[in-house]
């Protein structure tokens, strides 16, 4: 290796040095508002080389994994790591480290920490399954927040899994045929159909069609809790998407 070569390569370390985590973390959130997660995720990489206890580089990072679009960008046990680190370098004082490590746990269906975690507090209780703890299923990427209603409906998808009801594809929600409460006490029958979840606008109904005037109104009052809010409760110029079941296996009355 030449002088040249190596005095350049002192001066890239020093510039990679010189960037503060703040900036590398303004660099990957316009990598992805730009569509670039490749470049966004690059970024991050050099950025935590340079700072590897940076908290807020790290939280982002989980959160950056966690994110259910692009599909092949959700990695759950990335986030994981990601939230155990920004865990520790908060020492345990950071509700943002907890809540994103609580997701993450929840979202890779447990790990060998998280099992030490539980057994612990249940030895701690004399809790009776203290000596075998029941490890978490994992939870789909739209009910990560530890809500009732989405603990209920986990549960609901769960159960529909295990008897292979499930009527929709793994990233819509599949919502049974019934009477529903609407707006201003009326009421909505639908027809069982699959729904794309909220807090995020649509590219295209790739997976389906859009949704029909009273699937978007349900949607947005009495499934609101479950699917999360939605731009297109606000602009109903917005596209949202349903899909129609492959089965009928699991349709019923709420």
């Amino acid at each position: 290796m030449t002088l040249r070569h190596v005095t350049l390569l002192v001066i890239a370390a020093s510039l990679l040095g010189c960037t503060s985590a703040a900036e590398w973390r303004a660099r990957a959130e316009h990598d992805l508002g730009v569509g670039d997660r490749d470049a966004a995720e690059a970024t991050v990489q050099k950025g935590l080389e340079a700072h590897p206890e940076d908290v807020e580089l790290l939280l982002f990072a989980g959160e950056m994994y966690l994110s259910p679009e692009p599909t092949e960008g959700y990695k759950p046990r990335l986030a994981l790591h990601y939230a155990l680190r920004a865990d520790r370098a908060a020492v345990h004082q950071d509700k943002r480290a907890t809540r994103l490590l609580t997701r993450a746990y929840r979202a890779t269906g447990g790990s060998a920490f998280g099992d030490e975690l539980v057994q612990a507090g249940l030895e701690q209780l004399g809790h009776r399954d203290a000596l075998a703890p029941k490890r978490l299923g994992a939870t789909d990427p739209d009910l990560l927040e530890p809500t009732s209603a989405n603990l209920r409906e986990q549960a609901r998808r769960d159960a529909a899994r295990k008897a292979d009801q499930s009527p929709c594809p793994i990233t819509l929600v599949h919502v049974p045929e019934g009477t529903y409460p609407g707006p201003g006490g009326s009421e909505l029958r639908v027809a069982s159909f699959c729904i794309r979840p909220g807090g995020r606008s649509a590219r295209g109904c790739s997976e389906g069609r859009e949704c029909s005037p009273d699937e978007r109104v349900l949607a947005c009052t009495a499934l609101g809790a479950v699917l999360g809010a939605d731009p297109g409760c606000a602009d109903p110029s917005l596209p949202r998407c349903c899909a129609d079941p492959q089965n009928h296996a699991a349709a019923g009355s709420p």
